[in-house]
């Protein structure tokens, strides 16, 4: 069956989706493929103190090895790859991502790059980043 199919089935179609596959086993779910691009993926916090901001991305099922972040310019950019798993049987539902992201934030260039940090625990993703202290100049008069 078509997602068409799927999203505008008639009665019959609809009753065929939902009906027991193998006798006194409960209905599945059709086949969904999650891959909305118009989401904004990971999820993330960002906020902001006198001394730093925080961001905190929600990553969860990732390893450390595939998540990269690169500050340059200004501009932080948070990258990250997973291939799908082999699943030894037919997939009957999949939501959980597999592929790439790659998610970009526009900071001031008033960062310490070199006391950037960042930590990965629980599935979440945080990186610090240090604001460059304001020097305030008086100026004199003549």
């Amino acid at each position: 069956m078509t997602v068409l199919g799927i999203l505008n089935p008639d009665v019959d179609e609809l009753k065929d989706i939902f009906s027991l596959n193998v006798k006194d086993e409960e209905p599945i779910l059709p086949l969904v493929e999650f891959n909305d691009t118009t989401t904004a993926y990971p999820k993330v916090d960002i906020l902001e103190n006198k001394t730093e901001f925080i961001l905190r991305a929600e990553v969860p099922g990732f390893k450390k090895e595939e998540l990269d972040v690169v500050f340059d310019d200004g501009v932080l950019t948070l990258m990250a790859r997973r291939t799908a798993e082999e699943t030894g049987g037919q997939v009957l539902y999949k939501e959980r991502f597999t592929g790439n992201f790659v998610r970009q934030f526009q900071f001031s260039k008033n960062i310490r790059k070199d006391a950037i940090r960042a930590s990965y625990r629980d599935g979440v993703l945080e990186i610090h980043l240090p604001k460059k202290p304001i020097v305030e100049k008086e100026i004199k008069i003549k």
